[in-house]
């Protein structure tokens, strides 16, 4: 398994993965636009044959914050540790660029995504009434402090 950064030829993969998934839609153009955009990254998890998660950010560089927009592992490979592993890749990329700090959003009944991020150091900072749509549903707001990078 290899963990990179997400190129072209990766976006209908993605968007398939998006939809499988049923993660917010951010679409083929969207995601094409992070791919040029210096504020945006995509992280990819492959095999040698396809695309078997991904994980798309926001960077934030004025306040040295970053948000996980979306991220999504195809069904059949969950529970292989590809969720911890581009986590754990963003958060490389993130301490070389000086993030200090990672936000998201999660459904609040997303049992599996919930304790994915708690089980790598995301603690719940709060509550988004009817954040999301189809169905209705609040989110949580949850935050990493990422460790300072000693030079």
């Amino acid at each position: 398994m290899l963990f990179t950064f997400a190129s072209i030829a990766d976006l209908d993969e993605i968007i398939m993965i998006e939809k499988q998934r049923n993660l917010s839609n951010f679409g083929y153009d969207n995601y094409l636009r992070f791919l040029s955009d210096s504020d945006h990254q995509i992280l990819v998890s492959r095999s040698s044959e396809a695309v078997l998660g991904f994980l798309a950010l926001r960077l934030i560089m004025v306040t040295k914050e970053a948000e996980i927009l979306n991220i999504g592992v195809k069904s059949d490979s969950e529970e292989k540790g590809i969720g911890t592993g581009l986590l754990d890749f963003a958060i490389i990329n993130l301490l070389s660029w000086q993030i200090r700090e990672i936000w998201l959003e999660v459904r609040e009944s997303n049992i599996r995504a919930k304790d994915l991020y708690l089980r790598n150091g995301f603690v719940i900072m709060g509550k988004r009434k009817d954040y999301y749509d189809a169905p209705k549903e609040d989110a949580l707001l949850m935050k990493m402090i990422l460790p300072s990078r000693r030079s």
